[in-house]
């Protein structure tokens, strides 16, 4: 999962940002200058950056100069949201990715942290087989589940998403538990069998409450219905590793 470090010196602006990623499934470190960014950087994986501009100890401006000349944080994304709207040419030329003025709209900063991050990226696409009988619960779960970087393949059987595997290279599957024929728990022993697929995790969501004891082995995380979709969501990036 992606971790943000939010760089300021005021708390209640450090709150609001870190609120802000927790709604987007991101994890977060926070720092009150860039002194202590920079300590956290040299001990922890950071995937981008929120600075303020002026801070005591080290500043936004000489943050982003730190990171950018070091070979181990040059390709680190960073974003400086300041009120101090004259280093936004300096803060570009040293290598931030965007400038945001406070105060600043929410969409402003998370419309910069998709983009820093699909930048950083390379646009990855991460393909989800979806596995349902009813295809109406499918279209709900494509919709609820919508998100940048993932692209939903759907099935209604076992022996179609199983057929599907075998047509393109997924990332994760989703499958649900009661399925005619071939049910979700048959289908996963199958396919964890199989390895050309054994590694591929796997998301089981079902109406059925299931203990741990009789949740299938191979199940990487479990649901039941209804689901809570940031829940899911926060489960399909850590499945794929996304942001690391």
């Amino acid at each position: 999962m992606s971790n943000v470090l939010i760089v300021d010196d005021f708390k209640t602006q450090r709150m609001y940002l870190q609120s802000i990623c927790n709604e987007l499934m991101l994890s977060s470190i926070e720092a009150s200058n860039g002194k202590e960014a920079v300590e956290i950087l040299n001990k922890q994986s950071v995937s981008l950056v929120i600075t303020d501009n002026d801070m005591p100890e080290m500043t936004g401006i000489e943050l982003i100069s730190h990171i950018k000349t070091d070979p181990k944080h040059k390709s680190l994304p960073v974003i400086m949201i300041s009120s101090n709207v004259g280093v936004s040419g300096e803060a570009k030329a040293k290598g931030a990715s965007v400038f945001i003025k406070k105060p600043f709209d929410k969409n402003q900063v998370v419309s910069a942290i998709h983009q820093s991050l699909s930048t950083n990226k390379s646009k990855r696409q991460y393909n989800v087989l979806l596995i349902d009988d009813v295809q109406l619960q499918t279209a709900i779960w494509e919709k609820l589940l919508t998100m940048d970087f993932f692209n939903y393949v759907s099935a209604h059987s076992a022996q179609e998403g199983l057929n599907k595997l075998r047509s393109q290279p997924f990332d994760l599957i989703i499958t649900d538990f009661a399925m005619p024929n071939v049910d979700g728990e048959r289908f996963i022993k199958k396919i964890k069998s199989m390895p050309e697929f054994a590694k591929i995790p796997v998301i089981l969501i079902s109406s059925h409450e299931l203990t741990k004891a009789t949740i299938p082995t191979g199940v990487d995380s479990f649901f039941q219905k209804p689901f809570n979709p940031q829940d899911v969501k926060a489960a399909i990036r850590q499945a794929v590793k996304w942001g690391v």
